[in-house]
């Protein structure tokens, strides 16, 4: 099992209060029904669920992963939401488009948090994976919900800080809010130009975003390229309407915008 997973593992071992010498896996033909399984308390039978498909995705099980998902009671239950979307991260993390569909199929939300990823299609974003963030999307992801977590990001603010420009403009194509901005105010020109993909900052002025626009914190999208020493971008955004005399020198040699 993988370091992520071990830890996801512990983690829920220790929420249901069992002992991980309690936890053996069952075989890798068991059901999620067995009589071994089904004896258990419910909760440490969502540890070792999540625990036996890992077991059972590096096995290169598919017949037993779809028969043992397909078992899964409790996948849309609002209580069990986050062990719901566990699971399907960790579909997602081993690309098994067929365990995606059946998860979704039997109700997991596909916007769905885990505990440390605000959604799949952020996953995907940081992933660079396009062919998984087409297939999310086909499958109906929102690429405008808000995260859930203390940023509050979008997936295409995600995709903008991220730099990756084919990425970014699926994500672009696929919102209906093209422009939005996050809790202090960054445009998505802030979040590109912190990523430093100069491809994007174009895109976006072209599209009619400024490059001198300030968030709450009077910051403008140059002083997070020049914190971010993305030079490239810095270079763009002085070719296009930033102020150059706005830029000071402090900390030495960092740079940063007044």
């Amino acid at each position: 099992m993988n370091k992520l997973y071990k830890t996801l593992f512990t983690c829920l071992l220790s929420t249901v209060s069992i002992s991980a010498a309690d936890a053996s896996l069952p075989n890798a033909s068991e059901s999620s029904n067995s009589p071994a399984i089904a004896a258990m308390p419910f909760k440490r039978k969502i540890a070792l669920h999540l625990s036996h498909l890992e077991h059972l995705f590096q096995a290169q099980s598919q017949d037993h992963v779809l028969s043992f998902i397909d078992e899964l009671e409790y996948l849309a239950h609002p209580d069990y939401a986050r062990v719901a979307a566990s699971l399907l991260h960790l579909a997602i993390k081993e690309k098994n488009r067929e365990a995606i569909s059946l998860m979704l199929d039997k109700g997991v939300n596909i916007d769905g948090t885990d505990l440390w990823t605000p959604s799949p299609l952020t996953k995907v974003i940081k992933q660079k994976n396009i062919a998984m963030l087409k297939f999310l999307l086909e499958k109906g992801a929102n690429p405008d919900q808000p995260s859930e977590s203390l940023s509050g990001f979008r997936p295409i603010q995600t995709a903008a800080l991220e730099g990756d420009f084919e990425i970014f403009k699926v994500v672009w194509e696929a919102c209906e809010i093209k422009t939005p901005k996050d809790k202090s105010g960054s445009t998505l020109m802030h979040f590109a130009a912190a990523g430093g993909n100069v491809s994007i900052l174009e895109f976006l002025k072209n599209k009619g975003l400024s490059c001198t626009e300030r968030d709450s914190s009077g910051h403008t999208p140059l002083h997070e390229a020049t914190v971010s020493g993305r030079v490239s971008a810095i270079h763009f955004l002085l070719e296009n309407g930033a102020e150059q005399e706005a830029i000071v020198v402090m900390d030495n040699n960092l740079l940063l915008v007044s």
